[in-house]
């Protein structure tokens, strides 16, 4: 949660300037897809976070049950 709470800060609020708070919650939920969805993260070799997360659902789809 720190390094999204970091990123988040740094390529989002500090950026730009919020008027009302409907605009600034518009840009946090735009953001929040934007991390999930586009944003690759090196620390899971360059996936997106859902990319990683489909990954690992197959992954658990594929283990036989003990």
């Amino acid at each position: 949660m720190e390094s999204f709470f970091s990123k988040f800060k740094k390529e989002e609020i500090y950026r730009h300037i919020y008027n009302e708070y409907d605009h600034l919650k518009a840009a946090i939920d735009e953001y929040m897809i934007f991390y999930n969805t586009v944003r690759p993260h090196g620390a899971i070799k360059n996936m997106t976070p859902d990319e990683y997360d489909a990954l690992g659902l197959i992954k658990a789809k594929e283990k036989p049950s003990s």
